[in-house]
């Protein structure tokens, strides 16, 4: 039997977290829709370092935009072996927003 709208709204209400669920009509690996505000809300509640982990682990379940042969990754890779070569070489973010004028 396929379980309404309704239900399925309540189930969630009471169990947001459908790993913590068991079973039920729905059956145990049901999982219902989330808005992206939803998603963006929760991800803002981790650490900084939590969110880093995520960001990069989106970033890399993207499709390559670049390649290899691209001269923006040989320039990001030339910029990486300088800073870990010479980290004095590189800057914070606030002192790039102040060169900005932010």
């Amino acid at each position: 039997m396929v379980a309404s709208f309704q239900t399925v709204i309540q189930k969630y209400k009471r169990h947001p977290h459908p790993e913590k669920r068991s079973g039920g009509s729905l059956g145990s690996g049901y999982n219902p829709p989330v808005k992206l505000e939803e998603i963006q809300q929760r991800a803002m509640e981790l650490t900084d370092s939590d969110r880093a982990t995520l960001a990069a682990e989106l970033l890399t379940s993207l499709p390559s935009i670049l390649v290899d042969e691209d001269e923006g990754v040989a320039e990001a890779r030339r910029r990486s072996r300088e800073l870990k070569e010479d980290p004095s070489t590189g800057c914070s973010w606030d002192e790039i927003k102040r060169t900005l004028g932010r």
